[in-house]
């Protein structure tokens, strides 16, 4: 389950003060986040034909660095474009959910889920206040969510409500517990597998990282090399 982008404290009270704002929603959709996956960097990428659409790369900002310049700005920012939103996308980065997700139903408003290999927590009544798009539909999402707008204000007081009903301070407990006994004897039997071979595993994964790592610094090395413009973002990770 995600947290937040920001501090507890901070969290509480300007994701719930967002709940509550009455200010117009001037923009149809909109994603602040890094190049994380492919689904990021082909959304990156779009040229949207409406002006009321705000995707931006903030690759370059290191959220949780304290040191990171104009870090109060950003994050100030960043809830400024969340209030003012009808839709938010919360496509996968490094995994397959997103910590936007949970943000996005606190503040009471669409969360737009592009990611192929999410798994819906259970519980949450997903249907009445988010939509999902295939990773492959990016580029016709302002085709694909005009089929909600007459919905939209209703499904973000949903996402609110979903988020009070399972998630607040006082119930997400209940629903941790109660999604832990859902894994079942099956499922317990096959983490403990899981949990045997996960020195072997470990190791596995950290060769093929490390080929990653070296492949990617090959292969970007030999593209600098031709003068030429990287065809997509980079995560800021990347050397």
């Amino acid at each position: 389950m995600g947290g937040f982008y920001l501090e507890a404290s901070q969290a509480d009270a300007a994701l719930d003060r967002l709940a509550a704002s009455t200010r117009k929603h001037d923009l149809w959709f909109s994603f602040a986040g890094g190049s994380t996956s492919w689904v990021r960097k082909r959304l990156l990428r779009q040229r949207w034909s409406r002006a009321d659409v705000q995707v931006v790369d903030t690759s370059t900002f290191h959220q949780w660095d304290p040191q990171q310049l104009g870090r109060v700005e950003r994050r100030r920012w960043y809830l400024e474009q969340l209030e003012r939103s009808r839709f938010v996308l919360c496509p996968r980065g490094a995994a397959p959910s997103s910590i936007r997700l949970f943000e996005t139903l606190r503040a009471g408003r669409v969360p737009v889920i592009l990611s192929n290999a999410w798994a819906p927590p259970p519980f949450i009544r997903w249907q009445a206040c988010a939509v999902r798009v295939p990773e492959r539909l990016v580029g016709r999402l302002p085709e694909v969510l005009a089929e909600y707008a007459d919905r939209a204000d209703a499904m973000g007081r949903a996402a609110r409500a979903e988020w009070e009903r399972t998630l607040a301070s006082d119930r997400v407990g209940r629903t941790v517990v109660d999604a832990l006994q859902l894994i079942g004897p099956a499922q317990a039997a096959h983490t403990r597998g899981q949990v045997a071979f996960w020195p072997v595993r470990y190791r596995l994964q950290r060769w093929r990282w490390g080929l990653r790592a070296v492949a990617r610094g090959a292969v970007l090395a030999a593209w600098r090399r031709t003068g030429r413009p990287l065809p997509l973002p980079l995560n800021r990770d990347a050397p």
